[in-house]
């Protein structure tokens, strides 16, 4: 079975950039729901699945600045993601019921980042992301609970953030939309 859809969400950003240096890390919370299709040879199709999101990483950065004081920056780091897909009224096209699905993934985010400084210290930010799945594993509520091994796989991500200034030192809020 596949569950294919865009994700809409918001995430949470917080970093550290030590002064006058390049290099930055972040820590960052994500959590987003969208509406999937779920496609399957054995049990048919079903549009408008539920899905939510919630993950956490730890992400290392290294930026430049060019001469038109936009921003360029590569990241690398290692995530979690959890997602729920729970049971709903609705049949599939060959009559199967749905049932709650349980996934938790542990994988390697691969980035790179566009930002472009704004007034009153804003900024835009664009970004394409590729993760790398490391491990993976998907729980079946049924009458019993299954439990399959994922060993490899891939998300790609597109999104754009608003960086919005702090008074607190070298830390940074960034709040955001991503499609997945």
């Amino acid at each position: 079975m596949d569950l294919k859809g865009p994700m809409f969400g918001i995430y949470y950003n917080l970093a550290f950039q030590p002064e006058s240096t390049e290099f930055r890390f972040a820590l960052e919370t994500y959590a987003a729901r969208g509406s999937t299709r779920y496609n399957s040879v054995g049990s048919g199709n079903l549009k408008n699945d539920l899905l939510g999101v919630f993950e956490g990483r730890l992400l290392g950065s290294y930026t430049i600045t060019l001469k038109n004081n936009w921003i360029i920056e590569d990241y690398i780091g290692i995530g979690t993601r959890y997602l729920v897909n729970p049971k709903n009224s609705h049949l599939t096209t060959t009559g199967h019921s749905t049932y709650d699905r349980e996934s938790h993934y542990y994988y390697i985010p691969i980035g790179i980042r566009i930002i472009k400084p704004l007034d009153n210290e804003l900024q835009f930010i664009a970004y394409v992301e590729y993760d790398n799945l490391l491990s993976g594993l998907q729980k079946i509520y049924l009458d019993i609970v299954t439990k399959n091994r994922q060993p490899h796989g891939y998300v790609d991500r597109i999104g754009v953030d608003l960086y919005l200034p702090s008074s607190t030192y070298c830390l940074d809020y960034t709040m955001g939309v991503f499609a997945r």
